[in-house]
């Protein structure tokens, strides 16, 4: 079951989005790579999709997002829409993000820094899977 705020890129999603990812054979790649995959995401005006797990229900609430340029292991990316309050997230664990480089879909394992209403701040790990 998937619900949509009126307009809003925000997405709720039901049941367990890991058994989804695990049914997938995945590479990885070096983090160099990765950061050029998302500069030119951003260079694209390209979006990347954050998935927030419930902490006692376990669902899923996917945010959309515009990468900032990246030079290093760090990753800022700007909310499409302010997310208010932000404090709704007290409920949520960041889980992980993703993208399409355009042949295949990339799925970033990060750890969230900092959060605000306007963005976030991700550090990148040293290998990704795609």
């Amino acid at each position: 079951m998937v619900t949509r705020d009126s307009g809003a890129q925000l997405k709720l999603v039901t049941g367990s989005i890991t058994e989804n990812l695990e049914s997938h054979e995945w590479k990885e790649i070096r983090r160099d790579r990765l950061i050029n995959s998302l500069n030119r995401v951003n260079f694209q005006d390209g979006e990347v999709v954050l998935n927030f797990k419930h902490q006692k229900y376990n669902s899923i609430l996917s945010v959309h997002a515009t990468p900032q340029p990246c030079l290093d292991n760090h990753l800022i990316c700007d909310w499409l829409e302010l997310l208010e309050p932000v404090k709704k997230f007290n409920s949520y664990v960041f889980d992980h993000f993703y993208f399409t480089d355009g042949l295949k879909k990339v799925l970033v394992e990060a750890e969230l820094t900092n959060i605000s209403s306007q963005w976030v701040k991700l550090d990148l790990p040293f290998f990704e899977k795609f």
